[in-house]
């Protein structure tokens, strides 16, 4: 595991919130999963995501799980995570009140969960 990847680990854990590490989407592996949403948390390091603008690569992966009914949140693992683990947390939590709230309008979104 990286350094984001056990700083978020510890943020569900701390908030009692049921996750999945590392999980197999079809020909994907996830981060993190909180089945209970279809959640998907990333943790991004910037170099290998090309900061800020993400590659193709990662584009077609996000289409792929969209259309497979999945939620995402992205996070950029030194300028997010390592930065400001309490933001983090804040936008971890934000955005599963708001998928508990609005499952049905939202989709994936750079940076977090957009409210179509």
């Amino acid at each position: 595991d990286t350094r984001p990847e056990k700083i978020v680990e510890c943020i569900l854990i701390k908030n009692n919130i049921f996750y999945k590490k590392q999980e197999q989407i079809g020909n994907y592996r996830v981060d993190f999963l909180i089945p209970e949403i279809n959640l998907i948390i990333e943790c991004d390091g910037e170099y290998w995501h090309n900061y800020p603008n993400y590659t193709p690569k990662d584009i077609k992966r996000d289409y792929y799980l969209i259309s497979q009914k999945y939620f995402g949140l992205r996070l950029w693992a030194k300028r997010e995570i390592e930065a400001d683990p309490i933001s983090c947390e804040q936008k971890i939590l934000r955005t599963i009140d708001s998928l508990k709230e609005n499952s049905q309008d939202c989709s994936w979104h750079e940076g977090g969960i957009k409210i179509i």
